[in-house]
């Protein structure tokens, strides 16, 4: 463990986040450096570094129509990326004057007596549903502000789709997203990525929260607060939707990489994953001029923290069980590397014992304290507490739970069969005395809002930079999710 440094953290994060890699977008040169730098590590360490093919489609936007939403003597003319974004498995589509449904949270959920669908015919309709889930707004529904499945967009995506729906759109609120409208508008630049085959309605996207008012002549709030009362009827909102979108389809190959440190012959197939996107997204033209979403915290930074932990391993001896160090494709499109990878054989042909996995690490120094993504959705949950104290930190909630976290990364796939797994987040309390409490949950939410999913994700070594990493609270987290790891492995 005593390998694990901010030397070793940092010389791996600038050659993957530096632009030479242009954003490590899956299918091109960025990907082949990737595999080649990760192959390379992974050499020098005496691991073999295997790929898995992972069959996926692009799709480029080359026309996309405003939206008309016409209700009687009513027309809501929306534009792209100002009103909405959308997107699209097929290469053309043409609605016209389609019926709009308002389906609340688009959430079926039997265990908290909850189903938006149960009375409404969405099949073949245009939905409209809400962010999030009720705890947002009401402590007592759900899981209060600790957001559950129900309330991640890709659920919204699932559920619209099982019920026939033809298109669905959320309802963006920041809070309830956990990112603001920009984000969104930053990442929906008229390319995306899907696998082969995907269960989402033909048309899915967000719309703002000042269109919502638009439509409804309620915000976010209002609409969240009505629904849970049963002031507003959910069903037919009156309105037609009309839009065209078409768009040129290419399949290609991207690829999972991993390694496996092989554990004794009689436990060789129990395995423990450590996991970590690879991927970011690439580059765009803004105003005549390219800019590289670097993707340096997001996800450079963990795939570092990946390959100090196989050394790590390799240092501290013999290991009874295998450990692999999985760095998935396309997180960012939808977690879509790991989706693929928990339904291969090669997944199959391990006994899973747990997944660990890292993204968007502390960058702003040593902190008391640890908070976890998802506490009390894992069985390992008991190791959290355990090993934080040997470490002499002291575990707290996550101060971002409303976010959802825990459903938004490569963990996920693997949790929802069945597999133990684990999400750090990042400690508040800085060990520091000269920054108060609530220095650094002011300072990461300033930086979400300014870097994430921006070319703003970057690494940055200038003292003179407000955003000038301190990788000391990577490192805690890093032998804290070690011991974690050594423990399962060896157990």
């Amino acid at each position: 463990m005593n390998t694990i440094n901010e030397i070793g953290l940092a010389s791996h994060t600038k050659v993957l986040a530096s632009d030479e890699y242009k954003g490590r977008f899956p299918g091109t040169e960025g990907e082949l450096k990737t595999i080649s730098y990760i192959s390379g590590e992974f050499a020098k360490l005496g691991i073999e570094c295997k790929t898995q093919p992972v069959p996926l489609k692009e799709v480029k936007n080359e026309y996309k129509s405003m939206m008309v939403l016409q209700k009687e003597s009513t027309h809501c003319i929306l534009n792209n990326g100002l009103d909405f974004v959308c997107e699209s498995s097929v290469d053309y589509i043409n609605i016209q004057d389609e019926d709009v449904i308002f389906a609340g949270y688009g959430i079926c959920a039997p265990e908290y007596n909850w189903n938006d669908y149960e009375a409404l015919d969405v099949k073949g309709k245009i939905v409209i549903v809400l962010i999030h889930d009720p705890g947002l707004i009401r402590d007592d529904l759900f899981r209060g502000k600790n957001m559950t499945y129900y309330g991640r967009w890709m659920y919204k995506y699932e559920e619209a789709f099982r019920q026939g729906a033809r298109g669905v759109f959320c309802v963006h609120n920041t809070k309830g997203a956990g990112y603001p409208w920009s984000v969104l508008h930053s990442t929906n630049n008229g390319t995306h990525i899907e696998l082969e085959h995907t269960n989402y309605p033909i048309i899915r996207g967000w719309i703002t929260e000042n269109t919502c008012r638009r439509i409804f002549f309620k915000n976010y709030k209002e609409l969240c607060m009505d629904v849970i009362n049963k002031k507003v009827n959910l069903g037919p909102t009156g309105y037609n939707f009309s839009f065209k979108i078409k768009n040129a389809i290419n399949s290609f190959v991207s690829h999972n990489i991993y390694g496996i440190i092989n554990g004794h012959e009689a436990h060789r197939n129990e395995l423990i994953i450590y996991s970590a996107h690879w991927d970011h997204f690439g580059t765009t033209m803004e105003n005549g001029e390219i800019k590289i979403y670097s993707g340096a915290r997001d996800n450079a930074l963990s795939c570092s923290v990946l390959l100090e932990l196989c050394k790590a391993h390799l240092s501290s001896g013999d290991n009874k069980r295998s450990i692999m160090f999985l760095f998935p494709t396309a997180e960012e499109q939808g977690l879509l590397g790991s989706k693929y990878m928990v339904n291969t054989d090669l997944c199959k042909s391990f006994d899973i014992k747990g997944v660990i996995n890292f993204d968007v690490m502390n960058i702003f120094g040593a902190t008391k304290d640890i908070t976890f993504c998802g506490l009390g959705e894992s069985p390992l949950d008991h190791l959290i507490f355990k090993f934080t104290q040997q470490q002499g930190r002291i575990v707290k909630p996550n101060p971002n739970s409303c976010k959802g976290m825990y459903f938004r990364s490569d963990h996920w796939p693997f949790a929802q069969v069945g597999i133990p797994s684990l999400m750090i987040n990042m400690g508040f309390d800085s060990v520091d005395p000269d920054k108060p409490e609530g220095y650094i949950l002011e300072k990461n939410n300033r930086w979400t809002n300014e870097c994430y999913h921006k070319p703003g994700d970057k690494y940055v070594d200038d003292p003179n930079n407000e955003w000038c990493w301190d990788l000391a609270g990577a490192v805690q987290d890093t032998q804290l999710m070690f011991s974690i790891g050594d423990y399962l492995v060896n157990e």
